[in-house]
């Protein structure tokens, strides 16, 4: 099922949200010196990583964080090493018995901030105003300024990084946001992911485009193993994607299957081992920024700059710079409604292009690490 029904949905509780926003405004509060973050989180395994990315390079004690969120993200979220309050939601008793045991769970906490991340649902800000009752609590929204009003923070969401925003969630004056030197290996070994989430499905970059790339990738760095990524209901597309490639004329013996093959964890594993990672915009490009891999982004109606990922020596993002682009800003957006469903952003790409800045990247970072790019 798309997000569209969901969107419709969450739509019809906004004049609710809007009654217990003032309702909050004017309760007594209680402010004190916060002690843990609850952070509100139901949707993206892509979103989730990047708050902890954020956690895991600031000053912030990742013991202090607990996130609330659905059932069905706890594989990530016990990768990650994180702390979390499960809500199920294959079952609406299950459901209602979770959320309401999660709110006395809240309320019994004291020195607590909630922290309100899902974009902008309607539904996620009901659910923070009754957890932060007499308590502080943040939410983003899309608005150029941020702005307080009694204890409830609303960060902006507009013209910067969605990292700088959750940055800003939990308080410039406590995070500092770390660099630390990535170590480079070189085990001639890439992930190629083509896939994308049913959420958004435009991110997926065409399968022919990927398969020339590829194969001039192929030919430019014959020694390359590719490593083909996805899910178990990816496995389809996957398989198409190899029947293009060895159209394309690359070796079968360079071409590794793993689709349908891996556990999350095996994922993780694969991904902090190989050489590169290369993804349209999923979930696989922020486990590589969270580890640290070498990552190659291929950006058409979502943003790299929107999301917070600059070029540096471990990631490179290819963008087509279509005036259009980008059109998913807010998961309200009409997204490809400019080019009639085309997306143009993903075919205006130069195959040759790509592969010369894969090429300089790749060579630069080597030259660093002493590694043979060929």
């Amino acid at each position: 099922m798309g997000h569209a029904p969901l969107i419709f949905a969450d739509r019809l509780l906004q004049p609710f949200y809007f009654f217990v926003k003032w309702i909050k405004c004017i309760l007594p509060k209680k402010v004190k010196e916060t002690n843990q973050y609850y952070v509100i989180k139901f949707f993206g395994l892509g979103s989730l990583t990047r708050i902890a990315y954020v956690i895991k390079n600031s000053a912030v004690d990742k013991n202090k964080v607990t996130f609330i969120t659905l059932k069905s993200n706890k594989p990530i979220v016990e990768e990650l090493q994180l702390n979390a309050i499960y809500i199920r939601s294959a079952n609406p008793l299950y459901f209602i018995a979770d959320y309401f045991k999660t709110i006395f769970h809240v309320w019994k906490q004291k020195g607590v901030h909630v922290l309100d991340m899902e974009r902008s649902s309607n539904f996620s800000g009901i659910f923070r105003v009754i957890l932060a009752i007499r308590k502080p609590s943040s939410g983003f929204y899309f608005k150029a300024m941020n702005k307080r009003i009694g204890n409830q923070s609303f960060i902006s969401l507009m013209d910067k990084p969605a990292i700088d925003s959750i940055v800003e969630m939990f308080g410039e004056d406590k995070l500092k946001m770390a660099k630390g030197e990535v170590q480079i290996t070189y085990s001639n070994q890439v992930i190629i992911n083509v896939n994308a989430g049913a959420y958004l499905p435009q991110r997926m970059y065409p399968l022919s485009k990927y398969a020339a790339l590829v194969a001039k990738l192929h030919t430019e760095f014959p020694a390359w193993t590719f490593l083909l990524t996805g899910a178990k209901s990816e496995v389809s597309r996957v398989e198409g994607f190899i029947n293009q490639l060895e159209k394309e004329g690359v070796d079968a013996e360079n071409i590794h299957n793993l689709s349908g093959q891996q556990s999350l964890s095996d994922l993780l594993v694969t991904i902090q081992k190989v050489d590169l990672v290369i993804t349209n915009d999923s979930g696989p490009i922020h486990f590589a920024n969270y580890f640290g891999a070498k990552t190659v982004g291929i950006w058409g109606p979502t943003s790299a700059e929107m999301v917070g990922y600059s070029n540096s020596e471990t990631m490179l993002n290819l963008i087509s710079n279509e005036d259009c682009s980008p059109c998913f800003i807010n998961p309200k957006s009409k997204v490809a409604k400019a080019c009639a469903g085309k997306l143009t952003c993903f075919h205006k790409h130069d195959t040759e292009q790509m592969v010369g800045k894969i090429k300089d990247f790749i060579e630069s970072s080597s030259k660093k690490s002493n590694i043979d790019p060929h």
